[in-house]
């Protein structure tokens, strides 16, 4: 047996853990803080608010259309990644 997880284990431990960081040196200290950030921003935004818009849009417009509108924020959010990542100072 081998002491190494198998590659199929290997991609979601490198998208998870900032593989790129560690490929690329060590990040600048501002970027770093402005990623936190960041996150701890929308992090918060999207506990406040999905909830309670998530039960008002199953009440009125039923529950499949929660699960319709958490895909379009997943691919909103997505290219707002791409958009943050390509802009980058």
């Amino acid at each position: 047996a081998s002491a190494y997880p198998p590659p199929v284990n290997a991609a979601p431990t490198h998208a998870t853990r900032g593989w790129g960081w560690s490929q690329c040196g060590a990040p600048r200290r501002k970027a770093v803080g402005r990623r936190w950030g960041g996150y701890v921003v929308f992090q918060d935004f999207s506990m406040g608010l999905a909830g309670p818009l998530g039960g008002w849009l199953a009440l009125h417009a039923g529950l499949s259309s929660v699960f319709l509108a958490g895909g379009v924020v997943a691919v909103a959010v997505a290219g707002l990644a791409g958009w943050m990542v390509r802009n980058e100072p």
